[in-house]
């Protein structure tokens, strides 16, 4: 088995297609916290074991990273399927104007456990204190743009990341925040900021506007 850490061009003039077999799968937990994925080649049914693994590689992160960009390169067309990654390069897309959407994917990952019970409390609380579930960065209220519709709409952010949470420590109605779903989405938007920073940003921007 090698676990796979980078890639590197093969500048060997020999390239050929090899015979067609099957490819195993899994998802490693290393003793390190971290993930890997791991690729089995089975031998093919010619073979006196057909489903005897003749080869197993791991990728980490990066390696994983590095693979999905070849991946984008050698099948272009597949770009819309497979994402993006983090390298410099990507494909361009731009000359295409339509794509197939709709495909049923299934996706298994682990998610930080929120208390949706708390959420409601301090929407409660909030309602209960100003009568308005105001966004404390912009000052958007739901029910004001859109009526009924948006009555008792708002959503809260944790103002300790829920990541660096560690399922022991209780969290409290302070430690949330009520927000409208677009300054929700700048506070998780790098560089991370506070609510107050976010709001002193909207705030100078609203300042510059009436300036102009």
């Amino acid at each position: 088995m090698a676990l796979v850490n980078s890639f590197e061009p093969n500048t060997k003039a020999r390239q050929t297609v090899h015979g067609r077999t099957r490819c195993l799968y899994a998802i490693v937990e290393g003793l390190d916290g971290n993930r890997y994925l791991q690729l089995d080649t089975v031998g093919s049914e010619d073979r006196a074991i057909p489903d005897k693994v003749s080869q197993s590689i791991q990728f980490d992160r990066q390696a994983a990273g590095e693979l999905l960009h070849l991946l984008q390169r050698t099948f272009p067309d597949l770009a819309g399927g497979i994402g993006t990654t983090a390298t410099s390069e990507s494909v361009s897309t731009d000359n295409e104007d339509e794509a197939v959407e709709g495909r049923t994917r299934l996706k298994i990952h682990r998610t930080k456990e929120r208390n949706s019970r708390l959420v409601r409390r301090k929407k409660r609380n909030t309602l209960a204190t100003i009568g308005r579930l105001l966004c404390e960065v912009c000052d958007f209220d739901f029910a004001t743009i859109y009526g009924s519709l948006g009555d008792g709409f708002a959503e809260c952010h944790h103002r300790l990341p829920l990541a660096e949470l560690d399922g022991t420590s209780p969290t409290r109605l302070a430690d949330l925040a009520i927000v409208c779903a677009n300054c929700h989405r700048m506070l998780h938007r790098p560089p991370f900021h506070t609510v107050e920073q976010l709001r002193a940003v909207v705030q100078t921007a609203r300042l510059a506007k009436t300036r102009a």
